[in-house]
């Protein structure tokens, strides 16, 4: 396939549905994608595998030629930096959990990297994830729609950076309460969903002895396990565990 030339030309995939306008050469765009440091994490992981397909073998359709062109050259809108609250409270809870896995956690099993799913009262879901410890934003806390849109991030110094107008006003305000008050809005998630926030488990009583009820997780909104992973109160925590989380509040 030959290269592109200096001047603007338009490219469209197969079927017509994409189609990008560039001056750039293939390797110009593969090294661009290589470059941006202004992708979504989404994105990034999908330039930068489909530019390094394209400077190890080259490119092998017309399809991958426009997909490298769209996104050497895709836009975004600039982050707005909003504040609804204090976010410390939340990445001082993900900092909790982190902890736990690493000093706590199953021997031979790698914990799933936290995430927390909550819901505004008119239904909207928003998840909380943390960004892998290998990338760029390290530390931060990556905000979601429920089916995994990436529409902002709040950095280590508790700031949200909305990237996205997807991102309603109550939701902002459901992550700043839940910033303030984790244990209330866990229980006020489980009770209207009837699943954990942290582990999206269906809740269900704890068990003892010979199958003795030891109390409810349903009654309190979250699992246990999940309490001792986020360093929040469950009614079946040890007493010395109780203490240890009244001191961390």
């Amino acid at each position: 396939m030959p290269a592109l030339d200096c001047e603007v030309v338009k490219i469209c995939t197969v079927d017509g549905r994409f189609s990008v306008e560039t001056s750039l050469t293939d390797i110009e765009a593969a090294n661009k994608c290589l470059e941006r440091t202004d992708y979504t994490p989404r994105d990034a992981e999908f330039a930068r595998s489909l530019a390094n397909k394209v400077k190890q073998d080259g490119v092998r359709s017309i399809n991958q030629k426009v997909w490298l062109h769209i996104m050497a050259l895709k836009e975004y809108t600039p982050a707005q930096t909003v504040h609804v609250g204090d976010f410390q409270g939340l990445i001082k809870l993900f900092q909790t959990a982190l902890h736990y896995d690493q000093t706590q956690g199953r021997q031979g099993r790698k914990a799933r990297s936290p995430k927390i799913t909550l819901e505004t009262p008119s239904g909207y879901v928003v998840a909380l994830k943390t960004a892998s410890e290998l990338s760029r934003n390290a530390g931060m806390i990556y905000v979601t729609s429920g089916e995994g849109t990436y529409l902002g991030k709040i950095d280590r110094s508790g700031d949200l950076h909305k990237t996205s107008q997807d991102l309603p006003q109550e939701a902002m305000d459901l992550l700043a309460e839940f910033s303030r008050s984790p244990q209330e809005v866990a229980e006020q998630y489980g009770a209207k969903t009837g699943k954990c926030c942290f582990c999206a488990r269906h809740l269900q009583d704890e068990k003892g002895d010979a199958g003795s009820q030891r109390g409810s997780s349903v009654e309190q909104g979250y699992g246990l396990v999940c309490a001792r992973r986020y360093g929040l109160y469950h009614t079946n925590l040890t007493g010395a565990e109780k203490i240890a989380v009244a001191n961390r509040q």
